[in-house]
């Protein structure tokens, strides 16, 4: 649950559930604004066509969103007995990424505290290809913390 402090966004006043079929929608995207969440973004020299990636995490539950989902699609999975989110990204009918920025998502805090979540990438899980499932390197990956009511970059 992600707790709304504004009542015009998400219909009650304290809350609003991610839990439930289909993309969040923007009142939720919105109300992510004012909680902790984490950006997970990327660089390199060769902008890749798909990218797959585990990130474990430590006492939380989270969503992972898609804040663009014009230009790619965002699949996941949570092993909650692991600790594990498996995250893949493709692009939008069979098109390339424009950027390297268009591959950025987020990640939800549903529960727990920044005090205590810990996101970070499972090291040796980053696998980025091109359009022919060849291997493409040189791709890295950066996950950072955004304390809430600090916006969405």
């Amino acid at each position: 649950r992600i707790v709304d402090a504004d009542p015009t966004y998400g219909g009650t006043a304290d809350s609003f559930d991610a839990q439930f079929l289909g993309p969040i929608n923007d009142v939720q995207f919105t109300s992510m604004e004012r909680v902790d969440h984490y950006v997970v973004d990327f660089s390199g020299a060769t902008l890749p066509y798909a990218v797959q990636l585990d990130l474990s995490y430590t006492d939380m539950s989270g969503h992972v969103v898609n804040p663009s989902g014009l230009s790619k699609n965002v699949s996941w999975r949570d092993d909650t007995l692991g600790g594990t989110y498996r995250v893949l990204l493709t692009p939008v009918n069979l098109q390339t990424f424009p950027e390297m920025k268009d591959l950025k998502f987020y990640v939800a805090v549903l529960s727990g505290s920044a005090a205590t979540v810990d996101l970070s990438l499972v090291p040796g899980s980053l696998r980025a290809f091109d359009a022919n499932g060849d291997t493409v390197t040189g791709v890295s990956v950066n996950v950072a913390l955004v304390r809430g009511a600090a916006g969405l970059n």
